[in-house]
């Protein structure tokens, strides 16, 4: 039986009830978001957050919620292909004024943020880890691989002084001896350049 005065057994509810209440922000989970910022980290416009959410809706694509905070747009979604497919788009069509990422934000309702009422931060250690998306411009990084072997080309066929042109034409790396004889010379520099490279002779006149 509880002996205890009943103003203890009130006040031991009410604490109880007050730390449930303050811990409700942590029972919501964090949803897969696009976070979109000014570069110049000014806020931003209504017009802009406007256009986001018209720019979603054109593509079709389905979020849980969106809103303003500290200056930064959130958007929320309900799994990850929906989250990297609004990334992209969003990336493509709002230029480089802006700074479009991926991340984790709180599902808290939007009646407990009104409150001032956020989730507890974990340490790393809490949250197993950190994760980072790196996502490779594929085409700049083919070009600037090519521009690389193309230089080095050129330095190898100077030392053996071999007459040679050599140039990057698309995703091809174009070479041109003057003297036939020096073709087998540099398709060897090639294959011990870049084993994976399809080597093709072509006549003087083809490009």
């Amino acid at each position: 039986m509880n002996h205890y005065p009943a103003w203890k057994n009130l006040l031991v509810a009410a604490l109880v009830l007050l730390g449930a209440f303050i811990a409700l922000p942590n029972l919501f989970g964090k949803a897969p978001s696009v976070q979109v910022s000014r570069d110049d980290g000014n806020q931003l416009s209504e017009v802009t957050v406007e256009q986001v959410a018209s720019l979603l809706d054109e593509a079709q694509i389905s979020r849980a919620d969106d809103y303003v905070e500290d200056g930064r747009l959130l958007v929320q979604f309900d799994d990850v292909q929906e989250q990297l497919r609004a990334s992209e788009l969003l990336r493509e069509n709002l230029g480089k004024a802006y700074v479009v990422a991926v991340t984790l934000a709180p599902r808290t309702p939007g009646w407990i943020r009104n409150m001032g009422m956020q989730p507890m931060s974990l340490g790393l250690d809490l949250r197993g880890g950190v994760h980072f998306l790196f996502e490779v411009d594929l085409e700049a990084a083919v070009a600037q691989r090519l521009d690389i072997i193309s230089n080095d080309l050129n330095r190898q066929l100077r030392r053996e002084r071999i007459r040679r042109n050599v140039r990057v034409v698309g995703d091809e790396v174009r070479v041109r001896v003057t003297n036939v004889a020096d073709l087998d010379v540099a398709e060897e520099m090639v294959n011990d350049r870049e084993e994976l490279f399809e080597i093709r002779r072509v006549e003087t006149g083809d490009e």
